[in-house]
């Protein structure tokens, strides 16, 4: 039994890498709670490319199978964590108790188990096949009932965590509109190939080009978490923090167009967070409005006044 070494393999190990190196580097931000969901699905990303990169170069059935088996401890844990990490991401935090991650739980531990005792029952695979089309050993694999369990249930998880996303991404200013399109990026990547793999539409017969993609959905979310530091920005904090705020709050962009505004702000302003998102600030304030400078002791804080006479209100700002 030797190992021959293909382009597949050097392909999966660097996705493999990718995928452990955007792991580490969310598991250290674990104290915002997604950064742990997403530690985890990168994980199994890598685990699951990690072993599909030492099976493509093994010939023997035994040795396919046992590394087929160590794979499945990355496919079971990636479309869990990826539904957990869209809960939290878009602020549904309250459904992650203990109980409801040991329920979703359920059904990825039975088909890491069955895999592991497959040659008892062929639930998961009921026949495999090494063949050769390359220069690389690739199964092909008949699978058994249970599989078909799993992959339904995987695609509801992953199907959920788009449709969280997408819903999310319609409602929010642009920062988080762009953060959850990176996002979905990186979790309809792998979507799609496995798809291809499923349904037989596929360039290279009986090759899953899941993992593959993963490097590509790594480079993606590697680049968000640089770019838009999407862990240091988690979205659920902006609710938690600012929406309860009884001061308004408003952010804008370099033009002084407005990005978010809080509900406070927006009761000040008199329109809705859609109405006045992407308005200019200056637009909206009255003709009558004037702004004098401090007294020079705080540099980032002016006076406000808006109204007439006794509607006339003063308001501290802070730049």
């Amino acid at each position: 039994m030797s190992w021959q070494a293909n382009p597949y393999a050097v392909l999966l190990t660097l996705s493999a890498i990718i995928s452990a190196a955007v792991s580490i580097y969310a598991w250290r931000r674990r104290p915002v709670t997604a950064a742990s969901w997403l530690a985890l699905m990168a994980a199994g990303a890598a685990v699951w490319s990690f072993g599909n990169a030492v099976a493509t170069g093994f010939s023997d059935l035994p040795a396919r199978l046992f590394w087929a088996q160590v794979q499945y401890l990355g496919i079971c844990a990636i479309p869990l964590a990826v539904f957990l990490f869209a809960l939290d991401f878009t602020g549904h935090g309250a459904w992650l108790s203990r109980r409801n991650i040991a329920l979703l739980s359920v059904i990825p531990a039975t088909t890491w188990f069955l895999a592991w005792t497959n040659d008892y029952h062929h639930l998961i695979w009921a026949n495999m096949e090494v063949v050769a089309p390359g220069s690389a050993y690739i199964l092909n694999i008949d699978y058994g009932s249970f599989f078909w369990i799993w992959t339904a249930y995987a695609y509801v998880l992953l199907l959920s965590a788009v449709w969280l996303l997408v819903q999310s991404a319609l409602r929010a200013v642009p920062l988080k509109r762009r953060q959850n399109t990176i996002i979905l990026a990186g979790v309809l990547l792998p979507l799609l190939g496995n798809l291809a793999y499923i349904t037989g539409w596929n360039p290279v017969p009986n090759l899953d080009w899941t993992p593959f993609l993963y490097s590509l959905s790594g480079l993606v979310l590697a680049w968000g978490l640089l770019r838009y530091r999407l862990l240091d920005l988690i979205p659920v904090a902006r609710h938690r923090v600012v929406e309860s705020m009884l001061d308004s709050g408003i952010v804008l962009d370099e033009q002084g167009r407005i990005l978010d505004a809080n509900p406070a702000a927006q009761r000040l302003l008199g329109q809705s967070h859609h109405a006045l998102t992407g308005q200019s600030l200056n637009r909206l304030l009255p003709m009558d409005l004037h702004l004098s400078e401090g007294d020079g002791t705080d540099q980032a804080r002016t006076h406000l006044s808006l109204g007439h006479d006794d509607a006339e209100r003063h308001y501290d700002l802070y730049l």
